[in-house]
């Protein structure tokens, strides 16, 4: 009878050490999967870093294709050469810029022939204002008329919000394949986890047949809270508010900056490390669970005496006890890179939208302030036109009036930019020539 006892204990306590063997083998399985979710995450991170140069590239062509037409206007005006000059330098730019939009588009991930095309509308473009600029001052036409002109220019702007539109979806499906990475690794934690749970049962009946299951199963426990990362704790509150420590695992010291030893002798000891706000919204909370029943996650902060202020957010599950008392088994975990990076990006939304902001009023305070007395001027110039005037005359005046009217249309063309970008463009139907 001992003899068989012996050996049913010796088959248990093997098939625990086989137990417990195939889920170390399984944590490091899922240790694995994580590594190689994570990189998988920054692969496809790396992956996008060549498409961020194109939004920034896109706009200094934008920037210098309008910049060209300005200096051919100014050249038409006042027939200087240094407009020339700034002209051609100017088309160069855009040329440059439309070339390297050609070279990034395999590794950026844009559309080869839109940016061709762009390429080409640019080019073209370049070649209408030199050949218009010598028409002008051969026979004294006006290329910035020329509907075509004005067409192919538009045919650019058009092409370039195109292909930002582009960049902003490919960075929306970047993200979304990151968040389908990161399901997939919840997944697997929850399948290994119903698979380790599944191991673990039979160890437990195995060690149920023996004396010493208790003791076993605490020591598995424990290892098993060590091998996790951030830090698990048990812990038991009173009616009265009084508040013990039962467990807690080594790694709090390196995550709380108190040593297990303290947090099991006074629980208060872990209370004091948290800042004073923090504090009460933390025993707010644990109150408010232990009335309810409910599991809670709290984001607190803590100040190490190491590393500074960090943020701990707070997992638990409540328990009722015979005597009153609430037990808590939870997990505390370091979190402060996480509210680093959604403080920085709440920062960097916050000044890119107040940057938005502040462009569009300029712009729409400089078209009103700038049209006022435009409008003055033509009229002025309308009237003078009644006038008795030579023909050189006539033909100056017809020069300043169109000029007038031309930079006028620019401004109406700033105004509807900064009201579109304020979500305020009203669109009226006009008759025009198709």
């Amino acid at each position: 009878m001992a003899l068989q006892s012996r050996l049913a204990a010796t088959r248990a306590e093997r098939l625990a050490i086989l137990g417990f063997g195939i889920s170390l083998l399984l944590l490091v399985i899922v240790g694995t999967a994580l590594y190689l979710a994570a990189e998988r995450a920054r692969v496809t991170g790396m992956l996008g870093d060549p498409s961020l140069g194109v939004p920034d590239t896109l706009a200094r062509l934008d920037a210098e294709v309008s910049r060209s037409q300005s200096a051919q206007r100014g050249a038409e005006l006042y027939r200087d050469e240094r407009f020339l000059l700034q002209r051609d330098d100017a088309l160069a730019k855009a040329q440059a810029d439309a070339h390297r939009l050609v070279e990034m588009s395999e590794s950026a991930g844009i559309d080869r022939g839109r940016v061709a095309d762009l390429e080409s509308l640019v080019q073209r473009r370049s070649a209408n204002m030199r050949k218009g600029y010598e028409e002008w001052r051969l026979h004294g036409t006006f290329p910035s008329n020329d509907p075509n002109a004005h067409r192919s220019s538009k045919q650019i702007h058009q092409t370039v919000r195109e292909l930002r539109e582009a960049q902003v979806r490919k960075v929306r499906d970047s993200r979304d394949q990151q968040e389908s990475n990161f399901r997939f690794v919840y997944l697997l934690l929850a399948a290994s986890a119903a698979i380790l749970c599944a191991l673990i049962l039979p160890v437990y009946v195995g060690f149920v047949r023996q004396s010493r299951s208790r003791q076993a199963m605490e020591s598995r426990m424990r290892e098993l809270a060590e091998s996790l990362p951030g830090a698990v704790f048990q812990s038991r509150t009173w009616p009265d508010g009084r508040m013990s420590s039962e467990f807690v695992s080594s790694h709090t010291l390196e995550v709380r900056g108190v040593p297990p030893e303290a947090a099991l002798r006074d629980a208060n000891t872990l209370l004091d490390t948290i800042v004073d706000v923090d504090r009460k919204a933390l025993l707010g909370s644990i109150e408010w669970a232990s009335r309810n029943m409910t599991p809670i996650s709290v984001d607190f902060r803590v100040k190490h005496p190491k590393t500074g202020t960090r943020w701990i957010r707070a997992t638990s599950a409540p328990s009722p006890q015979g005597d009153g008392s609430v037990r808590w088994s939870g997990h505390w975990q370091d979190i402060t890179t996480q509210k680093e990076l959604e403080a920085g990006l709440l920062r960097a939304m916050e000044e890119a939208g107040a940057a938005n902001e502040a462009k569009s009023r300029f712009l729409a305070t400089m078209s009103h302030e700038i049209r006022t007395p435009m409008n003055g001027v033509l009229a002025m110039l309308e009237l003078l036109s009644l006038t008795d005037l030579d023909a050189e005359q006539s033909a100056s005046l017809a020069i300043v009036r169109e000029s007038g009217r031309s930079l006028l249309r620019i401004i109406d063309d700033i105004l509807d930019f900064s009201k579109i970008e304020a979500g305020k463009m009203d669109v009226l139907p006009e008759p025009a020539s198709i």
